[in-house]
C-alpha cells in the first residue's frame, strides 16, 4: 500500500532550484508565478500562497472543476487574427452533450460532479480530468514536477542523455503520483534523477580522459 503525503509544492521548487542553479538557466524563465498559474489552472493569489507555505480553504472537486471551467471559458481560444475570444455556454455545452441552460445551471450552482460531464468538458479543454478536479496544492505539486523533470531532461539531454527519462516516467507514471503525494513515486523520481545525473557525470569524465 502507498504512503500518501501532503503535497508540498516549496519542496519540489528547492529541487528545481538546484537544477537551475547547476545548469545557470534561469528562475523567472521557470518558476514565474503568472506562468506556474496558467499551467496549474490557479490564480497568482494562490500560488504565491502556496509557495510561502499558506494553507488554502479546502473546497469540494466540483467546486474546483467549476472555478476552473469558469477560468478556461474567460481564457478562450485564438482566433485566426491572433486576437483571443472567450468560450461562450454554447460553445462548451453543445460539444460536451449538454444544453447551454443546463450548463449555465451547473457552473451557476458553483459545483458540477457530474463524471462523464467533466470528462468531457477536459477533453473539449484539452486538459486531463485532474486539471479540473485537483486541489491548488495538488495542481501546483503537479506542474512543478512536470518542470522538475523538464529539466532534468535538459541537464541530461547536454550529454546525450540514456536512459530515456521521459520514457521511464511516462511508463511508471511517477509524475502524477508524486503529484498528488505519493512517496514511493517522488523516492522513485529521485532515483531516475540521480541514475542519469551519475550517467553524465560518468560520460563527462570519459570525455576528459579521452582529451
Amino acid at each position: 500500500m502507498n504512503d500518501v503525503q501532503t503535497p508540498d509544492p516549496r519542496a519540489t521548487v528547492r529541487r528545481i532550484e538546484e537544477l537551475l542553479n547547476r545548469s545557470g538557466l534561469s528562475r523567472r524563465e521557470f518558476l514565474a508565478p503568472e506562468d506556474l498559474a496558467c499551467r496549474a489552472g490557479l490564480t497568482v493569489a494562490e500560488v504565491e500562497a502556496l509557495l510561502e507555505g499558506e494553507d488554502l480553504p479546502v473546497k469540494s472537486t466540483g467546486t474546483y472543476a467549476v472555478d476552473r471551467i469558469r477560468q478556461l471559458m474567460e481564457r478562450g481560444y485564438q482566433m485566426g487574427d491572433g486576437d483571443f475570444r472567450p468560450y461562450t455556454l454554447t460553445d462548451v455545452a453543445s460539444t460536451i452533450g449538454i444544453s447551454p441552460t443546463g450548463l449555465k445551471k451547473a457552473l451557476d450552482k458553483g459545483s458540477w460532479t457530474n463524471a462523464d460531464y467533466l470528462k468531457a468538458a477536459a477533453k473539449f479543454f484539452g486538459v486531463t480530468l485532474e486539471y479540473l478536479t485537483d486541489s491548488p496544492a495538488e495542481a501546483l505539486e503537479r506542474v512543478l514536477q512536470q518542470i522538475h523533470m523538464e529539466l532534468l531532461e535538459k541537464a541530461v539531454s547536454v550529454q546525450e542523455r540514456s536512459p530515456d527519462l521521459e520514457r521511464l516516467s511516462a511508463k511508471y507514471g511517477v509524475v502524477a503520483m508524486a503529484a498528488r503525494g505519493d512517496a514511493n513515486a517522488t523516492a522513485l523520481l529521485g532515483v531516475f534523477e540521480g541514475v542519469l545525473q551519475a550517467a553524465a557525470d560518468e560520460r563527462a569524465a570519459e570525455r576528459r580522459q579521452e582529451n
